[in-house]
């Protein structure tokens, strides 16, 4: 074996990452910020504050958006398997059971899309957006979506969850 083979795998991988803008031991960029391809404003905003909200910091690791959880569902939803691309797209679209997996006509960008616009909307007319609700009050709000709170633009709230 040469002696290349026996370094640590970070050290062979320092020049690639420094050319892609990425830290050693770390798969986030330099940047702190993500680049959203696919959610807007308002539907990062939500995201960013569900995700810190379902999976927060603690003592043992970073939260959903020290993990970069909302930038990794970007970049799904607005690649090949957001487009569906792969999905079964031509109907009938009739309620199935469980065990019969996803029976809706969206693809999953359009999903999230419908259901995040319908979420934005109905918060706003309650008078504020979900990242600015209390813990408790976003807590909530989140376990009324996984019960199947209201329809979201024709997506079932459990159904997004």
């Amino acid at each position: 074996m040469g002696a290349a083979s026996m370094a640590p795998a970070s050290a062979l991988l320092a020049p690639a990452a420094a050319a892609a803008g990425t830290r050693v031991g770390s798969t986030q960029p330099d940047n702190p910020e993500p680049t959203y391809t696919f959610f807007n404003s308002a539907e990062a905003q939500f995201i960013e504050a569900a995700c810190e909200r379902l999976i927060p910091a603690d003592e043992l690791g970073p939260g959903a958006l020290g993990a970069w959880v909302p930038n990794y569902l970007d970049k799904q939803l607005g690649g090949a398997w957001g487009n569906g691309e792969r999905l079964y797209r031509s109907g009938p679209w009739i309620a199935g059971t469980p065990s019969q997996g996803y029976q809706l006509p969206f693809t999953p960008a359009e999903l999230f899309r419908a259901a995040l616009g319908a979420i934005n909307r109905s918060l706003l007319a309650r008078g504020s957006p979900f990242s600015d609700l209390c813990p408790e009050s976003q807590g909530d709000y989140l376990r009324a979506l996984a019960k199947g709170g209201p329809d979201l633009d024709g997506v079932p709230s459990e159904v997004f969850f």
